[in-house]
């Protein structure tokens, strides 16, 4: 009737599945008719692992078709024969119809409660940890994209890592060649995750908001977190000789430093009075 093979064996974990199982005459009242979208399939037991059987539980609508009813062979009494409405004119009814289900939250909350939406009060949203966000923490908060997202598992809460943008920057976002180049600091000062700060403050730049910007020097035992560490070049008067007669102008460099405006020392020079 519905093109599958009935009671056939459950091989993938988003199979869809014909049973014969609730077909029997008997319970003639109070039967029972169990629908589970787990169980028996190759990932029941180790759910979390499975993003196959993940999403095809993430089930929003349900149908129901009551097609016809067991008869007791009563479509074969002579009344039937002659008159083959009379099987459709059976009546049957349903006690109560209980559906269970839960959030998605990718296993990073334990609860999800309502009151989050005012059009829909009884609408649940995840209450996420492991510094997640979104209505199912199925993305890293602002800040924690240090690591690529993912799913909780058994083993591992698998939580959102914050960036090292010392201070720099109040958000960050991921990216694997970063990671696979070793590019960026985390938190405990390891070339380890791919995040990447973004919109750098404090006259800041690079991945990690950790050098001045062009320009700009950050002095000797100042702190890379320190919002006022990076300060400007000074600006030096200097003289040239021109055909015209010498020529007062300005330089990004003091005495000492060359390449404006990157200022580098001069090994030669001994006379250092701006540090870097």
């Amino acid at each position: 009737m519905f093109g599958k093979q009935p009671n056939a064996r459950v091989e993938h974990d988003d199979d869809q599945l014909c049973t014969t199982e609730y077909s029997r005459i008997v319970p003639l009242e109070n039967g029972e008719i169990v629908v589970s979208l787990i169980n028996g399939r190759p990932g029941s037991k180790n759910f979390t692992s499975s993003p196959v059987l993940q999403d095809f539980t993430k089930a929003t609508n349900i149908r129901l078709r009551f097609l016809r009813t067991s008869t007791l062979l009563g479509h074969l009494i002579s009344k039937a024969q002659r008159d083959p409405s009379v099987t459709r004119r059976y009546y049957y009814s349903i006690k109560d119809i209980s559906i269970g289900g839960r959030c998605v939250c990718h296993g990073h909350a334990q609860v999800c409660a309502g009151g989050h939406y005012q059009d829909n009060p009884k609408r649940l949203r995840c209450e996420c940890r492991h510094n997640t966000c979104g209505e199912s923490c199925d993305r890293c908060c602002p800040g924690f994209n240090h690591k690529r997202w993912r799913v909780a598992t058994a083993d591992s809460p698998n939580e959102c890592h914050p960036c090292q943008c010392f201070s720099h920057a109040a958000d960050c976002y991921y990216d694997p060649e970063v990671e696979k180049r070793r590019a960026s600091l985390d938190t405990f000062g390891r070339h380890d995750g791919g995040g990447v700060c973004i919109n750098c403050q404090h006259d800041t730049a690079g991945v990690n908001c950790e050098r001045c910007r062009e320009g700009f020097y950050r002095p000797y035992g100042v702190p890379p977190d320190s919002p006022t560490g990076c300060i400007r070049y000074p600006v030096y008067q200097t003289t040239t000789q021109s055909p015209a007669g010498p020529f007062v102008g300005p330089t990004a460099c003091p005495p000492g430093y060359f390449g404006s405006p990157s200022c580098q020392r001069e090994w030669d020079y001994t006379g250092y009075d701006v540090p870097l």
